[in-house]
């Protein structure tokens, strides 16, 4: 039960491309019983993941194959999320949700109880080999600084079934999906009409937008023999694709669907902001969330919210919830 005067957390939970050499290095160091995590998912992967990490064997990039960088992030994320519970002390009960960002969904479903470790990382594992399979030279990504989310909706009706929104993570800061060659044109176009950046992000595929749709019917049918094996959802799990909060029976429908449909970033930090929200925790690898929401939170004129990210370790030691 909530104390009447504990704050309302949200733990929000990255997404690929927040992944780089060496994260996690002084946790892992500080906290050497949550390697167990890494060796754990490593098992259930085929391959070692803290090698990947640290670069242990001079293969520079590994960490950019999405079927390690997806297993990397789940694992710190899951790891941190964990040592906030039991090193932190963080109560549950003062959880509002949990919240992820493409990716990060999967590791704030484990935050909130839906699964145990291993099934999720089994389940990580399975996206990232399938979004590995279904990438291509011929599919792209990129981020699109300084226009708002109108003016780029209105851009890309010009590349329609070529272009898509992918993320709108920031009022100025739009992802776009879609053919390479597409990207690459409506770049160049983007910036003459007023975009501050555009940079073309360094993945072959084109996530969330129906590109995605023959690799989401593969994924969806993988799910299905997972559904019987979900928990209740203990800690409340928000969609940032759906913008609400799901119950157990719909997680497999919401994690196909997050496959091709946009991130909403934004409008999911507004509503729970406006449900009452006093602390934001980013929980995982870098602090791309805790910068958006930062900004999200000043330009919506909310004034008195915390927000910590994780990621370095020292900032742990700076997050204050009492």
């Amino acid at each position: 039960m909530q104390n009447k005067n504990s704050k309302k957390i949200v733990l929000m939970f990255p997404g690929q491309g927040s992944q780089y050499t060496g994260m996690g290095r002084v946790f892992l160091e500080k906290n050497s019983t949550f390697l167990d995590y890494f060796i754990k998912a490593g098992d259930v992967f085929g391959r070692d993941i803290i090698s990947a990490v640290n670069n242990s064997d001079d293969r520079d990039g590994l960490l950019s194959d999405t079927r390690y960088s997806q297993m990397a992030i789940y694992t710190m994320s899951c790891a941190i999320n964990d040592y906030l519970f039991d090193s932190l002390k963080v109560n549950k009960s003062d959880i509002l949700c949990t919240i992820g960002h493409s990716l990060g969904d999967y590791s704030a479903l484990y935050s909130s109880g839906a699964y145990e470790f291993l099934q999720g990382a089994e389940i990580v594992s399975t996206r990232g080999r399938m979004m590995f399979e279904a990438s291509g030279d011929n599919m792209a990504m990129a981020a699109v600084i300084g226009l708002d989310n109108d003016t780029v909706r209105r851009f890309i009706k010009g590349y329609e079934g070529r272009l898509y929104i992918a993320n709108y993570n920031d009022y100025f800061q739009i992802v776009i999906s879609g053919y390479k060659d597409d990207i690459l044109r409506a770049s160049d176009e983007l910036k003459e009409n007023g975009a501050r950046k555009v940079i073309v992000l360094n993945v072959n595929t084109a996530s969330h937008c129906p590109l995605m749709s023959e690799m989401s019917e593969k994924f969806n049918s993988y799910l299905r023999t997972k559904t019987p094996c979900f928990k209740n959802i203990e800690s409340g799990f928000f969609s940032s694709t759906i913008l609400r909060q799901i119950e157990k029976s719909e997680i497999g429908d919401t994690l196909v669907k997050q496959l091709l449909n946009p991130v909403r970033w934004v409008e999911s930090i507004e509503t729970l902001a406006a449900a009452g929200a006093d602390v934001f925790i980013e929980v995982g690898p870098g602090k791309v969330l805790s910068g958006l929401v930062r900004r999200i939170l000043g330009k919506a004129g909310y004034e008195n919210i915390d927000v910590y990210s994780t990621d370095p370790y020292e900032e742990i030691e700076n997050i204050k919830i009492n």
